[in-house]
């Protein structure tokens, strides 16, 4: 798909200027590969209807999320009982799924 065609299609991002800014300063990219151009579209509908400061929660806990395996001590204790509580949560909702399907 044309980089510019693909920049159209969700504009609240400067696609063409993010992949632009990865490349090889010496390197035109004028095509790439888009193998679901229905979620572009879909994205910019979504972002559209999102607020700010959604937007902006989300960034954050996707930076905490990243980043969190490089902080240790207290700091970071919040952020780990969290992920226990969830994945015990998932746990036992699987667990009883898979006991009832074997029954």
């Amino acid at each position: 798909m044309a980089l510019k065609d693909a920049s159209a299609s969700i504009p609240q991002v400067d696609l063409t200027g993010l992949i632009t800014s990865l490349a090889p300063s010496n390197v035109t990219i004028t095509n790439i590969i888009v193998t679901s151009p229905k979620y572009l579209k879909d994205l910019s509908g979504l972002l559209s209807n999102t607020t700010t400061d959604v937007l902006q929660g989300f960034f954050l806990w996707k930076t905490v999320e990243s980043l969190a395996g490089a902080i240790q001590g207290d700091a970071i204790a919040p952020f780990t009982r969290f992920l226990n509580e969830i994945s015990g949560k998932v746990w036992a909702a699987c667990r009883l799924l898979v006991m009832n399907k074997t029954r």
